[in-house]
């Protein structure tokens, strides 16, 4: 039996439509905490200018001097002109996601595609077979490739092309004292400068980590940030449950069962942060790296009304064969520097 070439389009449509809305991008299948914390809070932007800008302040009037002073009887006192406030400014960019789907791939589950424009009653049978072809292209294969692609984009540098986002790696790089990032000079503006620690030491002994941690988590919140995603490689993560391991903590709550010892340790957690283990921070060599981020200040902005927009490609004249693609526009944006921080052991 056949199905018509609208009505394969139709439903195509239905379920990249139904994906991009009902399966949050970063759920499927596997392991993304940073594309699923980046979508869970992201923040739209109206479209309009080539970029997303905001105020921020790192300055003020008590910087200058005069601005405070004492005096009596008829000294002269001085004023400062409060011009502190600068803009932020990322630009955004666009991705697209396209697929192929073939009608001899179709016919090859035994429906073929009737191209004549003329009314095709298919049975529901047949339908069915769409029905779970589409979901095996769709939700399975087309679902997961996304979920990577994104993921891989949030995370890099923003160099592998000079129409990409710039991602982790490039806002929060390893020299923070130099380089513009969000059109402000970092080398100029020290407020602007994320927190780095690429030798923090590690010894079970003498539980090195655990003691950087607790004196680092002072320096992060110092301005009022409060950490809350530790994105991390599995040399880091190994290191920290190690040193866990040895202060005693794990035997004195687990080895006192009478019917079994538990040896699996539980989630590793600061306050009500846990250290999350990313597979993508291994993927790219940087297994013992810790990204430890405050949420509030670091956003994924998609324009309004231009996130997961399901598309449809005309049909070349001369193949037989069906284009969909989704496609995005966004950028990521930080609005404060000094709540975020990059740590390694050697």
């Amino acid at each position: 039996m056949a199905i018509s070439i609208s009505a394969l389009s139709e439903r195509t449509n239905t379920a990249l439509d139904f994906y991009t809305r009902t399966q949050p991008i970063g759920q499927n299948v596997a392991n993304k905490p940073l594309l699923t914390a980046l979508e869970a809070g992201k923040k739209e932007f109206p479209g309009g200018q080539g970029y997303v800008s905001g105020p921020i302040q790192g300055n003020w009037a008590s910087d200058t001097d005069g601005f405070f002073g004492w005096y009596s009887d008829s000294d002269q006192v001085t004023f400062v002109h409060p011009d502190d406030i600068q803009q932020a400014k990322y630009i955004w960019r666009e991705w697209h996601a396209g697929i192929v789907l073939s009608y001899s791939d179709l016919k090859r589950n035994g429906v073929s595609v009737d191209t004549s424009g003329k009314p095709v009653n298919t049975p529901a049978r047949e339908i069915q077979i769409v029905d779970d072809w589409l979901e095996a292209k769709i939700t399975t294969d087309f679902g997961e490739s996304l979920s990577r692609s994104l993921n891989d984009a949030l995370y890099r540098d923003g160099s592998q092309s000079a129409k990409a986002v710039v991602g982790l790696f490039g806002l929060l790089d390893d020299d923070p004292t130099s380089g513009t990032v969000g059109n402000i000079d970092r080398a100029t503006y020290d407020f602007w400068r994320h927190r780095v620690n690429l030798s923090v030491a590690y010894s079970p002994e003498n539980l090195s980590m655990l003691n950087f941690l607790d004196d680092e988590m002072l320096q992060l919140m110092k301005f009022g940030g409060q950490p809350s995603l530790a994105l991390c490689g599995s040399d880091w993560l190994g290191a920290m449950r190690r040193e866990i391991r040895k202060s005693g903590q794990v035997q004195n709550a687990n080895w006192n069962s009478k019917t079994a010892t538990q040896v699996k340790m539980a989630d590793v957690v600061y306050g009500n942060m846990v250290f999350q283990y990313d597979p993508e921070l291994d993927k790219k060599g940087k297994s013992k790296r810790a990204y430890i981020l405050d949420e509030r200040h670091i956003k994924l902005m998609p324009m309004k009304g231009s996130w997961g927009q399901v598309n449809q490609a005309t049909r070349p004249y001369d193949q037989f064969v069906l284009f969909k693609s989704v496609t995005g526009t966004c950028t990521i944006s930080i609005d404060q520097f000094n709540c975020h921080g990059v740590y390694g052991i050697p």
